[in-house]
């Protein structure tokens, strides 16, 4: 099997979007989510390097989206040849460059929108090109002349994390030689977020950490994040630079429940012990990011899961969403370009702030901060789903 590396990162995150600026948030961070405005239309658009009549036929989440694809290409130092988002010219096309991608909720806001529009008599022909289920994938294949397979996911909050796993997988196995991940979700509307009241699954205190005693939920954030990943042979045809491996993924679903987790944790577990001795070291990742959204079953059956596989020998562990809030859809692929920069680095982000004692982590952390060599990212979504990537640092 080919080896896969990550050559770029690109996000935005509520008024975040610089990964940077975001790292060193998370590592002084004791409270919960930054407060702020989201990013602007015009820094959306400078950031995509699109022009202001792009927004009459793109929505939101494909606007997020493009901009963190920009980034992350720039990060790679791969030659930008965007094609007119309007489509229909003789275009820059790589059949070998593909494309996962993938929105929670994205298609449901741009719809809630598009029926507002429609209310007051702007309705437009591109609608469907805004909330239809492909709306991400097709706007980047357009853009970037990402001509391999294109595949668009929709897998709840475990979106990012499942789209990793799969465009690993493309790599790995020599279907593609690079692939282009991102997911993207705007603020819920009015309308989506009753809903998630409704479910249960939205906090009613927002500034809770994920792992305290008072959570209810988690708290939703507009967010977007891209990964470059590139096979071995593809990075070194142009001389390029890896930040970080992706030495393998996979992805499950519980197969329960449409809205809670499996009481047992079974298929986490099995996915966590099979990243387990895949590992780099042979024991087991150094770092895991755990889900831990805020929602007291996933949170309890993730620690149940930790606690199954690596009894007293728990890894070092984070809790991004304390910082961050929920993306959603980003939420994994933010998780892992986080984990990216702590390998490159070689350090890690801070142990969590824990305050509910049921949960059984270690409240404080047993040992001093490890410099990573392998590191486990987890995603869960409402209706089973489970992913995980485990990333490797470079040596």
């Amino acid at each position: 099997m080919r080896k896969v590396f990550i050559t770029g990162r690109g996000m935005v995150l509520g008024s975040h979007d610089q990964l940077e600026t975001l790292w060193s948030h998370g590592m002084s961070s004791v409270g919960g989510p930054p407060e702020g405005p989201v990013i602007s239309n015009q820094a959306l658009d400078d950031l995509a390097e699109t022009k202001p009549s792009d927004r009459l036929i793109l929505s939101r989440h494909q606007r997020l989206a493009l901009a963190a694809t920009h980034v992350a290409f720039k990060e790679a130092q791969i030659p930008l040849i965007p094609n007119q988002i309007r489509g229909g010219r003789p275009t820059h096309h790589d059949p070998q460059f593909g494309c996962v991608s993938g929105s929670s909720l994205g298609g449901l806001c741009a719809f809630e929108a598009e029926l507002e529009s429609s209310a007051r008599g702007r309705s437009s022909a591109f609608a469907l090109t805004r909330w239809r289920g492909n709306a991400v994938g097709s706007t980047l294949a357009v853009r970037f002349g990402l001509g391999g397979m294109n595949l668009s996911i929709n897998a709840a909050s475990a979106t990012g994390g499942q789209a990793l796993a799969l465009g690993g997988a493309l790599i790995q196995s020599g279907r593609l030689d690079a692939v282009v991940v991102v997911a993207a979700d705007q603020m819920p509307g009015t309308q989506i977020r009753h809903a998630m009241k409704r479910n249960g699954s939205l906090s009613r205190n927002p500034q809770a950490g994920p792992l305290s005693h008072d959570r209810s939920g988690m708290t939703p954030i507009e967010g977007a994040a891209c990964l470059i990943l590139e096979s071995e042979d593809h990075l070194m045809a142009r001389d390029g630079v890896a930040l970080a491996s992706w030495i393998g993924g996979d992805t499950r679903n519980e197969a329960h429940h449409l809205l809670a987790p499996a009481p047992e944790a079974r298929t986490l577990v099995g996915l966590i012990a099979s990243m387990k001795q895949l590992s780099l070291e042979g024991t087991g990742p150094d770092w895991i990011s755990l889900h831990a959204t805020g929602t007291l079953k996933y949170d309890a059956l993730e620690a149940k899961a930790l606690n199954t596989v690596f009894g007293n020998n728990l890894p070092w562990i984070s809790a991004i969403k304390q910082f961050t809030g929920h993306s959603l859809s980003a939420s994994g692929l933010i998780e892992a370009a986080l984990l990216t920069e702590g390998l490159r680095r070689g350090e890690t982000l801070p142990w969590p702030k824990i305050t509910d004692t049921s949960l059984d982590y270690p409240l404080k952390p047993p040992y001093a901060k490890p410099c990573p060599i392998s590191a486990l990212q987890i995603s869960q979504g409402m209706g089973g789903v489970v992913a995980v990537n485990l990333l490797g640092a470079i040596p």
